[in-house]
């Protein structure tokens, strides 16, 4: 205590020295239990401050005490701040937080540091099943399939729930498993408490699963009962559609394709199955219409796209496939030589001489030898000179 008293006394001679002021006298006031003692004191100090002659001196009774560092106020910390809001003031952990927390990270793609957080959850004892899920989820976005499947199972071991089951199938289907997804798809429909939307999208999932294992049959009973739970499904019925195409019964293929378009005219992989089946039909141009309308929905569709350049040359059509073809190339495909040469193919056969020469040189600046391309050239070289004899 003396130390802390010498400190004061110290600090504040040291401030006064600076502002040209003398400390005259500072004594300490003993912390006296009886009050009127304490009194008596304050009152005796005061009596030598009157007696002293120095007319121009100024007196203060001043009351310290040790400061009690309080974390809350210090806000602009952010270690205090976090230190905080992970702990409650009884110790026990903030799991809101955490979570909230580790779920910003995992947007941010800092998936080491969500880890963490989900392993403090995890060993904490509460919320075990969830903190396994989020781990997995962890190392799936990172890559690391075989650890996100060790600890989805673990999740689901602890707690069978359907955020669990959701994605694990999901990620077997992303390998391409589509047995182990099958197996998971019949576990999750022994869980309780699912709702209608939950078995529609089991029993849709496990039909496009099954088909991918030549299935068909099986496959077929699942999008039965996802339509008996949702007749209005555009998206079964398309599904239906491929399962008939898979099964060569075009007819029955074709009337679920259109089907899907009562329901909603904008399904694009009823349009592409349509043109499929009158493809198939060799009815080549009302294949072109559909793919065309496909695409015109969504051009991201690289098998409809290839369909459409052969039939277009087959039917001599190019008008609508060049517009395509030229906006697919531009946002998905520049480089694409087979495509780029496809382009300027139609572009010649319309007579769009310059547009031709245009994209048949960007094909020779990729691969100069290419000599599909320097033989359009020569064609247009002599088109072009044709029509200036003429």
């Amino acid at each position: 205590m003396k130390d802390i008293q010498l400190s004061i006394i110290k600090e504040i001679q040291s401030n006064l020295n600076q502002k040209s002021l003398e400390l005259i006298y500072i004594t300490p006031i003993t912390n006296f239990t009886d009050q009127f003692l304490r009194l008596k004191t304050i009152q005796e100090i005061s009596e030598k401050f009157k007696n002293d002659s120095n007319d121009e001196k100024f007196e203060y009774i001043i009351q310290v005490k040790p400061k009690i560092f309080n974390f809350n106020q210090n806000k602009k910390n952010p270690i205090h701040k976090s230190v905080d809001k992970i702990h409650f003031k009884d110790g026990t952990l903030n799991f809101q937080y955490l979570f909230k927390s580790a779920k910003i990270l995992l947007q941010s793609k800092e998936y080491e540091l969500a880890r963490r957080i989900y392993k403090i959850i995890f060993h904490s004892g509460e919320y075990t099943s969830l903190s396994l899920l989020k781990l997995g989820k962890c190392f799936e976005l990172e890559g690391n399939h075989q650890e996100a499947i060790l600890h989805y199972e673990k999740s689901i071991t602890y707690q069978a729930s359907l955020e669990a089951y959701q994605a694990l199938s999901a990620l077997f289907i992303k390998q391409k498993n589509y047995q182990k997804a099958v197996e998971i798809f019949k576990r999750t429909l022994y869980l309780e408490k699912l709702n209608s939307i939950h078995y529609f999208n089991i029993h849709k999932s496990y039909g496009n699963c099954l088909i991918k294992l030549k299935k068909f049959q099986e496959s077929k009973d699942h999008y039965k009962k996802a339509l008996s739970i949702f007749p209005k499904s555009d998206q079964t019925y398309s599904n239906l559609g491929v399962l008939f195409l898979n099964l060569e019964e075009i007819d029955k293929a074709k009337l679920h394709f259109k089907k899907a378009l009562e329901l909603n005219k904008k399904n694009h992989y009823a349009l592409t199955g349509l043109g499929i089946c009158y493809l198939l039909k060799e009815n080549l141009k009302k294949a072109h219409h559909f793919f065309i309308q496909s695409l015109n929905i969504f051009l991201n569709q690289p098998l409809s796209l290839f369909l459409l350049i052969q039939i277009s040359y087959t039917v001599q059509e190019y008008q609508e496939s060049e517009k395509i073809l030229s906006q697919y190339i531009f946002k998905f495909s520049n480089k694409n030589i087979y495509l780029l040469y496809g382009l300027s193919g139609m572009q010649f056969h319309l007579n769009q001489f310059n547009k031709s020469e245009s994209t048949l040189k960007k094909i020779l600046k990729i691969q100069p030898n290419y000599f599909l391309a320097r033989g359009l050239t020569e064609k247009i070289k002599y088109k072009k000179m044709m029509n200036t004899n003429i």
